[in-house]
């Protein structure tokens, strides 16, 4: 998965932190062994099923969380985590804190630690989080939480211009998903739950399958990180046919069918979609 960035702005004076509010109370956070009250709280929703959520006593905003941006409080502390949905080979689903991000250093919690998420992360919407205990000296976190929604992540790179035909979808340990998203790179393949163009950019998705330099590869924010790539695909069909031309340049009708196997992961897919066609272009 793509490393979490958060940038920092210029510091502003320092300021007396707020009290706690009622929806941080029972939020319990430790630096150095010393207890902060937490003073805000927001998440927005990066793609389907992955949310990103800033607490701190005194820094952040809507606005700021989802430009990436935080104007730095001298004295404040915050962390930035990231929620996802995880499938197991089993098709159990689990939402895990997978990423930490505290005073410039970001942490990979491996298998993520357990957390609940109950509520729309629409702009001005309440979302009520549980998160299980995270310790990342010198920080260390768990509790409840109700942190104020702030909408979508917008999503540019990697994002074609036009939209594109689709009636393909894809099982994954039992787990029906439609196909947004196909590119063609010769005899190469990106098929992803997610938006998709012919730059090297692959913008978050629930589930990408791919197929280069001559291996199979399964990734996506429900796939947890460290997942093997052993694979066995050889039943997988897929049938090249009608080309076009889109605003996205070249364009191929790609049948799927069969059924396969990567990482311990049962796949099979079905139906058509619209493929772009990248031949030329940089992976």
């Amino acid at each position: 998965m793509r490393a979490l960035i958060v940038l920092l702005a210029a510091c502003k004076s320092s300021s007396p932190p707020p009290a706690p509010k009622p929806e941080l109370a029972k939020l319990n956070v430790t630096v150095g062994g010393k207890p902060i009250a937490m003073g805000r709280a927001f998440v927005k929703r990066v793609s389907p099923d992955h949310w990103r959520l800033l607490v701190s006593d005194r820094e952040g905003s809507c606005e700021e969380l989802l430009s990436g941006v935080t104007t730095s409080q001298a004295g404040a502390t915050t962390f930035v985590a990231t929620l996802r949905t995880l499938l197991a080979p089993d098709g159990a689903k689990a939402t895990k804190l997978t990423e930490l991000w505290f005073a410039g250093k970001p942490a990979e919690l491996g298998d993520g630690v357990a957390a609940t998420l109950h509520g729309e992360a629409t702009k001005g919407g309440k979302v009520d989080i549980e998160l299980g205990k995270v310790v990342h000296p010198p920080i260390a976190l768990d509790g409840v939480l109700t942190a104020e929604g702030c909408g979508d992540q917008p999503m540019e790179a990697g994002v074609p211009k036009a939209a594109h035909v689709s009636a393909a979808t894809i099982l994954v340990a039992g787990m029906p998903l439609e196909l947004h998203g196909a590119a063609l790179h010769g005899s190469e393949v990106v098929l992803t739950t997610g938006p998709k163009d012919c730059s090297p950019t692959l913008p978050f998705a629930q589930v990408v399958v791919e197929f280069t330099n001559g291996a199979w590869e399964l990734q996506g924010t429900w796939i947890p990180a460290g997942t093997p790539q052993d694979a066995d695909m050889a039943h997988v069909q897929l049938e090249v046919g009608a080309t076009g031309t889109s605003p996205d340049g070249p364009t191929a009708a790609v049948k799927l069918g069969g059924a396969g196997k990567i990482g311990g992961y049962a796949l099979s897919f079905t139906g058509t979609i619209e493929a772009l066609d990248c031949q030329g272009h940089g992976r």
